[in-house]
């Protein structure tokens, strides 16, 4: 069982990754774009992993000037990086199209 206080830590820090994505978690929530569910079970992805500093790290380093732009970009190892990519505006934009 997770503290709340962990929950929401994560939460925070999942958001913050989508926000530098262009991506409004709690957006497409009120939208419908994500379900409850999916949204609950994102949090579930990111609780379960290893290494929340990394992400943490890439966040504060992405936000210092002149960083490198690649700190901005989803890591690969970042377990909730298809349902981040699939939110990203150019994706629903690519998908109203098709």
């Amino acid at each position: 069982m997770f503290e709340v206080r962990t929950v929401h830590s994560h939460a925070a820090l999942m958001n913050r990754v989508a926000a530098m994505q262009g991506v409004d978690m709690a957006g497409a929530l009120r939208s419908g774009g994500l379900s409850g569910a999916a949204w609950r079970d994102a949090v579930m992805a990111c609780l379960r992993c290893p290494a929340p500093h990394k992400c943490r790290h890439r966040l504060a380093a992405a936000l210092r000037p002149g960083a490198d732009p690649a700190l901005a970009e989803l890591p690969a190892f970042c377990a909730n990086r298809a349902l981040i990519e699939a939110l990203m505006p150019a994706r629903q934009e690519e998908r109203a199209w098709a």
